[in-house]
């Protein structure tokens, strides 16, 4: 919430006395949030924005949380939004009263969340509403991936041969140092051509700031040559380096329609529609995602250690990773049980 947000609701007739008490709930949970993605912030910020307008309207105590308000608030948002929304409201809501009633004696804060009513109605609330499955993304087998780089080299309708040598040769290098240096589409989009120094045994990345790395800790990931040159993410950031050239900025900028590389990054979002363009050219199933869950899949096949795996990728939570490695293990002969069940 910016400065001439906060002063309106403070002049509010109905808002006070809990204005400046509210909206500094709202700015410690801010930060004791920080930690999390960009994206989730914003979202957590306009459901508790949303909060604090039916308080505004309603004359009703915005922090502490009353336990029987918030739930009849939950039950008017679940008539209006998705049920996947109504939990993150009720997520964002538990940081802003926590932060209202942490004191500096608490090693561990009274969330609402606890509270009798609450449970009682989330248990009933989330009986008719289930969650749905998580769709996981597909992890890509090597001859796939061969399919992807092809499709990327097919040469397009429009455009010039200089644009598309550019092109070409930027996407093989963003799929390949995206899957073998476990990047997000963020990641990918920030990193920047001094962050990617070549080494006798490969290329070092500097991964300056990342979903799990809010504060830049040191995040450095190493990429050794393959034996299979078409997948080989070396080769690939060496091509594209030489058609690039070596100088200072984003390391996978755009490519105008006459070859001229621009000098600004592709964004995140630009990342991951090229990825799905070029997954519908070679017939495959592709998205930003399927790069990470490769990495994991394809290491735990290959028995690498877990923890050096989760290191490459970013990993904090051991069970996120073991999910993307259970997704793709489902089909391996030595783990899917049905492999040869009716055979005589």
């Amino acid at each position: 919430m910016d400065t001439r947000q906060l002063a309106l609701l403070e002049r509010g007739p109905l808002v006070d006395p809990y204005a400046s008490w509210a909206t500094a709930c709202l700015r410690a949970a801010e930060r004791v949030r920080d930690s999390d993605s960009v994206n989730t912030a914003k979202a957590y910020r306009i459901a508790r924005n949303a909060w604090l307008r039916h308080c505004v309207q309603h004359g009703v105590q915005a922090v502490p949380i009353d336990a029987a308000e918030l739930v009849r608030y939950l039950e008017w948002l679940s008539e209006r939004l998705a049920p996947n929304s109504v939990r993150l409201h009720l997520a964002a809501l538990c940081t802003l009263d926590q932060a209202a009633r942490t004191t500096p004696s608490d090693r561990e804060p009274t969330s609402i969340r606890q509270s009798v009513v609450v449970k009682r109605w989330y248990k009933a609330w989330a009986r008719a509403h289930p969650l749905a499955p998580r769709r996981q993304a597909p992890t890509l087998a090597p001859s796939e991936l061969e399919r992807i780089i092809d499709a990327a080299s097919s040469r397009p309708r429009h455009g010039s041969a200089a644009a598309h040598v550019a092109l070409s040769t930027r996407d093989r290098a963003m799929v390949l140092v995206g899957l073998l240096g476990g990047l997000r589409s963020a990641e990918l989009a920030a990193l920047d051509v001094d962050d990617v120094q070549q080494h006798a045994r490969g290329l070092r990345l500097h991964v300056r700031v990342s979903k799990n790395n809010q504060e830049g800790r040191p995040d450095y990931r190493g990429i050794i040559p393959q034996g299979r040159i078409a997948l080989c993410g070396v080769d690939a950031w060496l091509r594209w380096l030489a058609v690039r050239g070596t100088q200072s900025g984003p390391a996978f900028p755009g490519v105008e329609r006459d070859g001229t590389i621009t000098s600004s990054a592709l964004t995140p979002d630009a990342i991951a529609d090229r990825f799905k363009v070029l997954g519908r050219r070679a017939g495959v199933a592709f998205t930003t995602h399927s790069l990470r869950a490769t990495l994991a899949t394809r290491s735990a096949q290959k028995k690498k250690r877990a923890d050096q795996a989760m290191k490459q990728g970013g990993w904090r939570s051991v069970a996120v990773y073991q999910g993307y490695v259970r997704q793709g293990e489902l089909f391996d002969e030595d783990e899917n049980v049905t492999a040869g069940l009716l055979d005589d």
